[in-house]
């Protein structure tokens, strides 16, 4: 799944539409129990302000995301839908090739 939404993050880009992937390090989520019992799963995940509800000087304050991630979030669930439709592959994928033998004989030590 994660090269739909790299390839739909390709498209958006070139339109000006602003995504990033990352990695989320906060710990746990959702996905976690899936992942235990051997499935793949695939999310996006939207910045929020005030994340758990931690403020200025640690004082509770709302989460709040911004309309605009928001946008992005959908436009790229839109698009990587299409490019689940036409299975498209990322940029780079087209120029990647086999690996040449005489790396997979440096590889093999």
């Amino acid at each position: 799944m994660w090269t739909f939404r790299r390839a739909a993050a390709e498209r958006l880009a070139r339109d000006g539409v602003p995504t990033q992937r990352a990695l989320l390090d906060g710990g746990t989520c959702e996905a976690s129990t899936f992942v235990v019992h051997g499935w793949s799963t695939t999310a996006i995940a939207l910045p929020n302000v005030n994340y758990h509800n931690r403020g200025d000087d640690d004082r509770f304050a709302p989460e709040i995301v911004r309309l605009a991630d928001v946008q992005s979030g959908i436009a790229l669930l839109v698009e990587a839908g299409r490019a689940v439709a036409e299975d498209a592959r990322e940029a780079w994928w087209t120029t990647a090739g086999p690996v040449p033998d005489e790396v997979k004989a440096l590889l093999k030590g």
